[in-house]
């Protein structure tokens, strides 16, 4: 099987509308199930994610007026972290495949979500990002060192060369740099 089916940009608006609107369904969002209240909003966060991978802009992006303005910086952080929790890493990706497997078994042909699922799981990042939050390097860390971690194939590779990585040369702060020695330790 091919790579499935990644919306070009200027689809990938209407795609996310439709496909939130037929998948999520209103018994999850109805309830506003983590901080999601309408398919459009969720549209609207996956499209954020994908392009405005940094938080710090999604979460000024949840405070911009309009229809899903958050109440306070407090509630938008919320939302922002429950979404990435939920919806892009485990919600939506599970629907979406669901949705491919039915339609493949019943149409046949192209429109195989499957690889767009795995990247949204993934929240538009390099999959070993997503599996250094385990060893305790947040993704706006790994999103500083990941050119350096590129082109390794295995997490066990990724690892290898984050234990050697100097800290110093990333342009991070105290904090940051604290948090990779502390992972490159227990490695």
């Amino acid at each position: 099987m091919g790579r499935g089916y990644e919306p070009a940009r200027e689809s990938a608006r209407p795609t996310a509308n439709s496909s939130a609107e037929c998948l999520a369904g209103e018994y999850l969002i109805h309830r506003g199930h983590a901080g999601v209240l309408s398919a459009k909003q969720l549209a609207r966060n996956v499209w954020n994610l994908n392009f405005k991978p940094d938080i710090r802009a999604r979460i000024l992006a949840e405070l911009e007026p309009g229809p899903f303005v958050a109440a306070n910086v407090d509630e938008a952080i919320e939302r922002v972290l429950e979404f990435e929790r939920t919806w892009a890493s485990f919600e939506l990706p599970r629907m979406l495949r669901a949705f491919s497997d039915v339609r493949r078994h019943v149409l046949g042909g192209a429109g195989d979500y499957s690889f767009f699922a795995g990247q949204l799981e993934n929240l538009f990042r390099k999959p070993f990002q997503v599996a250094l939050e385990e060893f305790g390097v947040p993704l706006q860390v790994s999103d500083k060192i990941a050119p350096v971690l590129q082109g390794s194939d295995t997490i066990d590779a990724v690892l290898e060369r984050l234990r050697k990585i100097p800290v110093n040369k990333f342009g991070l702060d105290a904090f940051e740099q604290e948090l990779l020695k502390d992972c490159q330790a227990a490695l």
